[in-house]
């Protein structure tokens, strides 16, 4: 085996890594993560949370806006939304921040790339995660607004 083709194994053998250490599934259990919010108050993942709603990109992101969401419906729900942003570079990782600042609820947000290796995200949606205490029971992908809606309106 030569230099190219080795690098090239090791190439794809870390882009793919990352996506199969950070599938989540049902029957895991989530560590206690400790994220700040859209206005630096920290925030950690406790058995009393039932519901999460997580997206890692744009789209995903501009879902969770087009619903129009209050604080409210999250704490009936005992829901919370993080937003994880490590992918982007620092000075977009600020512009996010910032345009969060704006909404009605709590974002959680990640920086770093922490619950991307504990959560599941969906490419262009919001994932919603259930859970009992601390372990996941369900994970649905929501790709539009009217299921995401219906998401919001459940127990």
């Amino acid at each position: 085996m030569n230099r190219n083709t080795l690098a090239r194994i090791c190439l794809a053998a870390g882009l793919l890594l990352p996506a199969l250490v950070s599938a989540a599934k049902v029957g895991d259990v989530l560590p206690a993560l400790t994220l700040k919010d859209q206005l630096g108050n920290p925030h950690t993942l406790d058995a009393s949370i039932k519901r999460i709603y997580a997206n890692a990109d744009r789209k995903g992101d501009a879902l969770m806006k087009s619903v129009e969401l209050v604080q409210a419906t999250l704490d009936k729900q005992k829901a919370i939304v993080i937003a994880d942003i490590s992918e982007a570079p620092g000075f977009v990782k600020r512009i996010i921040t910032g345009s969060l600042k704006d909404r009605r609820y709590t974002t959680w947000i990640d920086r770093q790339g922490s619950s991307r290796k504990a959560l599941a995200f969906s490419a262009d949606k919001v994932t919603v995660i259930e859970l009992d205490g601390l372990r996941i029971t369900a994970i649905r992908s929501v790709a539009d607004k009217a299921a995401l809606q219906k998401e919001l309106l459940q127990p």
